[in-house]
């Protein structure tokens, strides 16, 4: 045979396992170099940590020569022998510190250094002055000199502080722990930095024996404040760090700093505050103070020595690690030479022995095939070839088609098998694309309602899965309880029949009634949303035509029922304030009034136009007056009932419908609470505070009128004498306030009587004589057009003076709203023009017989005399009366 093509297969096999090898190794040799990576990582880490050290010990060696260089400088005695010998021990430890830090700064915080570098020059210039002048006696020294000493040295210990930060920031590397170390760290050094400062103020206070200044004590309490807010983070901090050791140097500080200096600390403040010199040795104080700071340090020394403790034990770690590494490279290694041993043992001679069979065979087979062909003699030619084939790739074939033949042999004694099978496979696939195709839920069970399928569009509206049902739940874990039993009485009710509140309530339709049970349901998912489906249920039969099960189809119809309601929400609410609208307003006035007229009681309607609101959205822009709108709704709805109704209307109007009123006073007292609650001041977030009122008209049913439109009619004359009064008020409708009363005498012309009230005055003298004078002048013409017959063409050119006296009127009007400079004059202006405009076109059209003179005597009384005069020009009355004011005050003022 040709060994050639025999070891085609196991050179792939080698070659494979060649990969395999070298996949493993890099993994292995990755690892390594990362943990190698890691451990280089935590040295810098380690230098970092020693560098913050530096830091700690330079800021609290300073701290120390600060605190009683400035005791010392605003004492009354020249610098002690011991004084001294600590004042140059500390400045020792510190200058040591800060040079080491200064060495070991990285190159990212080189700025910081540098910072750091110009402040502790200009602190060793300033030692030289320190040290002559503690020497001297107190009237000697520069006063200037211990608030140059302080802010030089707070500049230092600020600017080392800020290396530290710079330093050691962002070296944990996404570790939280050591991140969580790092701020306690910088916390720990800031608390020991506002403790010596305190203790440095208090005892240079003290040991100057003068009184303490306010801005000395507002500094005072600042820092103790400062102090005590970073204590409380700093306590927290060390509780959640879980390191007993700092925990007890925390108790140590709290101790030394809280119990026993802070009690000192008080006394002397307070008796500064008394304008006192406190009784108290300064020795005492500095034995207290002295220990105090000593803790604040070792605090921090706690922490940074727990910081090298982490950063020793992620080293160790790290080394391990890497160790591990190498010794997994070893393994592999070793495991490749395992598996080449494994190879050449186990697996040569199985394969080899795998090939002599398929030889036999393939030989056993082509045998057959030259029987077959010489019994039967005259076989097609097809049947030759094949025989061919297989003696090609007899025993001395390539191994790879040898395998190949044997499985073609094994594909044709199984093909009847799978013949038989794939009719049914081809049905069940139809089925399951069917039921994956559905966005409905569609779910059957057996006779006990257990579930059988389930299919994935009930999965996805479920949140199950068909594992989690198939075999063991039934559709109630799907449903409210509640909803079950609702509908089982329901359901018994409708067929007379008792209906339990399990499985059965679900197919009680289709055994009482025999048709398909089609409901509305609410399905509870996994996750406990809630949603509703329309549920349609019927019947499974088999082949003999019993029943075998329930089949249950749902429809998620939840958007379109939110739809509906939202549709519903549009349709009759007020889409700003979510307030019903015109449309509700009107649906509920009449089921009221329709109750009220039952029941006998009284109803009551207030008509609220908001004062003040046109400026505020002028001024503020519509955003904050869309604010303003629904905080009034929102104050409003508070002061009605549940009973009640409160509508939009309007841009700024609003009506309430409060039922049930038995007095009059009831009506005006909630009238009066929502007048009450609109004038407070409405304050917007981040924004501005806004005022406005509310002008309020009260109409009764039935003492004012028994219909929807009377009432408001008689609701809104009653708004608009608010107005007139001022605004801001309420007005309950009194009959009075009718300013026309009508009927009805052919051709459509009114019979009209005017009727002239004080409210209607403005407070100028010639704007309400001609108001007077329109109403006398109206009252003439209609008495004129009264005593003529219908028929007379001249009943036109009786308007004619009337309607020259309104242009006349309307143009006073505009010059004096013009000179008062009103804001609202060029609209004003604009209406009289669309006024004018119609009574001309109405004039017109009168003239050519086109429509009866009555509609234009209709709207001459009801929209130039009754709207515009009595009601528009109401708008400016306030303005033009406080004009007025102004200007005879100061025309008094003058002539005084």
């Amino acid at each position: 045979m040709n060994k050639k093509p025999v070891m085609t297969l196991r050179f792939f096999l080698a070659l494979f396992s060649a990969v395999l090898v070298c996949v493993a190794l890099a993994y292995a040799v990755e690892d390594f170099w990362r943990n190698r990576a890691l451990v280089q990582k935590v040295a810098i880490l380690a230098q970092r940590n020693r560098l913050a050290d530096d830091c700690l010990q330079s800021v609290a060696s300073f701290a120390f020569e600060r605190g009683r260089v400035n005791i010392v400088l605003r004492g009354a005695a020249a610098v002690s022998a011991d004084n001294r010998s600590f004042i140059d021990a500390q400045r020792e430890r510190a200058d040591r510190h800060i040079e080491r830090v200064l060495a070991a700064t990285p190159n990212s915080a080189e700025v910081k250094a540098q910072d750091v570098r110009r402040a502790w020059s200009s602190i060793q210039s300033l030692r030289d002055e320190v040290d002559r002048d503690i020497a001297l006696p107190t009237p000697q020294r520069d006063p200037s000199l211990p608030v140059r000493w302080m802010d030089l040295s707070d500049d230092l210990i600020d600017r080392l502080e800020r290396l530290l930060v710079a330093s050691t920031e962002k070296i944990g590397d996404g570790d939280p722990y050591f991140d969580r170390l790092a701020a306690l760290r910088v916390s720990a050094l800031h608390f020991r930095v506002l403790v010596g400062k305190l203790a440095t103020q208090v005892g240079a206070q003290l040991s100057s024996g003068k009184l303490p200044g306010r801005a000395a004590l507002r500094e005072a309490y600042e820092t103790r404040g400062r102090i005590d807010q970073l204590w409380s983070v700093l306590e927290a901090s060390a509780e959640g760090l879980g390191d007993v050791a700092v925990f007890q140097f925390v108790a140590r500080a709290q101790a030394q700093v809280l119990w026993v200096l802070r009690p000192l600390q008080d006394e002397i403040l307070l008796a500064g505050e008394a304008a006192v010199v406190a009784p108290m040795p300064v020795e005492r104080y500095v034995a207290a103070a002295v220990p105090a700071l000593e803790a604040t340090a070792a605090l921090a020394d706690s922490i940074n020595r727990s910081a090298e403790k982490y950063v020793q034990r992620q080293a160790d770690e790290a080394r391990r690690s890497m160790v591990f590494s190498g010794g997994g490279i070893v393994c592999v290694l070793v495991a490749c030479s395992f598996a080449a041993w494994f190879y050449r043992r186990r697996f040569a001679s199985p394969l080899d022995e795998i090939l002599r069979r398929i030889d036999v065979l393939l030989m056993t087979q082509a045998g057959n095939g030259g029987k077959g062909s010489g019994k039967s003699g005259g076989k097609s030619g097809d049947d030759s070839a094949g025989g061919g084939v297989v003696e090609q790739a007899g025993a001395g074939g390539d191994e790879l088609d040898k395998v190949q033949q044997a499985l073609s042999m094994l594909d044709s004694a199984i093909a009847a098998r799978m013949a038989t099978e794939a009719a049914l496979r081809a049905s069940e696939s139809v089925n399951a694309s069917i039921l994956a195709c559905a966005p409905q839920a569609i779910i059957s069970t057996d006779l006990d309602g257990v579930i059988t399928v389930f299919s994935p569009g009930a999965a996805k509206m479920l949140g199950y899965s068909a594992a989690d049902v198939v075999g063991k739940q039934t559709p109630l874990l799907f449903h409210d309880p509640d909803e079950i039993r609702e509908h089982a009485e329901r359901l018994a009710q409708e067929s007379g029949m008792p209906v339990g509140q399990g499985f059965g309530v679900f197919v009680a339709r289709l055994r009482a009634f025999g048709e398909i049970d089609e409901s509305e349901w609410i399905y509870i998912r996994r996750d406990g949303h809630r949603l509703k489906v329309m549920l349609t249920v019927t019947f499974l039969r088999d082949a003999s035509g019993d029943v075998c099960g329930c089949l249950g189809v749902a429809t998620d119809v939840t958007e379109r029922a939110a739809a509906a309601a939202r549709m519903s929400m549009m349709a009759y609410h007020d889409p700003l304030t979510q307030l019903p609208n015109r449309r509700l307003l009107h649906d509920r006035l009449q089921v009221a009034i329709a109750q009220a007229r039952r029941s006998g009681n009284r109803l009551a309607m207030m008509l609220i136009d908001l004062d003040r609101f046109k400026p505020v959205n002028d001024q503020f822009g519509h955003e904050v007056g869309d604010i303003v709108l629904r905080t009034v709704a929102g104050r409003m709805r508070a002061c009605l009932r549940e009973s009640d109704t409160l509508a939009r209307v309007g841009g700024d109007e609003f009506v309430a419908v409060v039922p049930g009123i038995d007095a009059v006073e009831d009506a005006l007292g909630v009238a009066e609470k929502i007048r009450a609650e609109l004038v407070t001041p409405i304050v917007i977030d981040n924004g501005p505070s806004v005022s406005v009122a509310g002008s309020i008209g009260v109409a009764l049913f039935p003492d004012h009128g028994e219909s929807e439109r009377v009432l408001q009619n008689r609701a809104d004359e009653a708004m608009y004498v608010s107005k007139s009064r001022g605004r801001n008020c309420v007005t309950l409708y009194e009959h009075a306030m009718q300013p026309v009363v009508t009927a009805s005498v052919g051709e459509n012309v009114p019979v009209l009587r005017l009727v002239w009230h004080g409210t209607f005055q403005c407070g100028v003298a010639m704007i309400d004589n001609e108001h007077r004078g329109l109403f006398e002048r109206a009252n003439a013409v209609f008495d004129a057009m009264l005593r003529s017959s219908p028929g007379d063409g001249g009943r036109l050119s009786l308007l004619d003076p009337l309607i020259r006296d309104v242009e006349q009127h309307f143009a006073h009007e505009e010059a004096l709203l013009e000179k008062l400079v009103y804001r609202g004059a060029p609209a004003h202006a604009l209406r009289h023009r669309l006024l004018l405009k119609r009574v001309h076109m109405l004039h017109r059209r009168v003239s050519i017989g086109e429509i009866g003179v009555g509609d234009l005597v209709a709207f001459l009384v009801q929209e130039v005399v009754f709207r515009h005069l009595l009601h528009e020009d109401v708008a400016y009355f306030e303005f033009v009366r406080q004009a007025m004011r102004e200007s005879d005050e100061q025309q008094e003022a003058a002539d005084a």
